[in-house]
């Protein structure tokens, strides 16, 4: 459908200002959500071409449209993420904490530590010619994540590199076990 000029205003004037509240409110709460990467502090149309306004156009369209766009959305997202890889039992087990009760950034920053510890463990994996299916490598952070954090799941109690250490060292002592060929640490 072609939008005439006045069409594409005043529906990018109402994107926008919807864009704008809930970019607001994520920023007030502190939220680093997926949907702000690439954004502009604040969405806008003034003073453009209409090449320009249909770009923004598709930009704030995007956005909108992202479920990590709103509050809620960011945290069904990272509950659903919780859920998917058994952080939510990590969470229970170490502090018998609802992870209801956790506020949206103690989610984010779980989650964040838990897929860059992974991806951590894939890329050493990889550099040594091995190979985990992620399921494994999820398996063995989630244990480590459990023996690592304390009470609170304090990330920033967590040593990286003796987490990221202890993680191999137990890969490695499995595979020895199983396949006796590793060249894993």
């Amino acid at each position: 459908m072609k939008m005439t000029n006045k069409e594409l205003n005043q529906e990018l004037n109402r994107l926008n200002s919807l864009a704008n509240k809930r970019l607001k409110r994520l920023k007030d709460k502190g939220i680093q959500s997926p949907a702000l990467k690439g954004v502009p502090e604040k969405f806008t149309n003034k003073g453009r071409t209409r090449a320009e306004k249909l770009k923004d156009f598709h930009r704030v369209s995007k956005f909108v449209n992202s479920e990590t766009s709103t509050l809620k959305g960011v945290k069904k997202t990272y509950d659903n993420i919780l859920n998917n890889t058994g952080l939510k039992d990590v969470i229970l087990e170490k502090t018998s904490i609802d992870v209801k009760s956790l506020n949206s950034s103690q989610i984010i920053d779980l989650t964040n530590e838990f897929f860059s510890l992974t991806s951590m463990v894939d890329d050493y994996l990889t550099s040594q010619g091995d190979f985990l299916s992620y399921d494994k490598v999820w398996d063995y952070v989630r244990n480590e994540m459990k023996l690592s954090s304390s009470d609170e799941i304090d990330l920033n109690g967590m040593n990286r590199d003796d987490v990221l250490h202890n993680i191999i060292r137990k890969i490695h002592d499995d595979y020895l076990k199983h396949t006796h060929t590793s060249t894993l640490l």
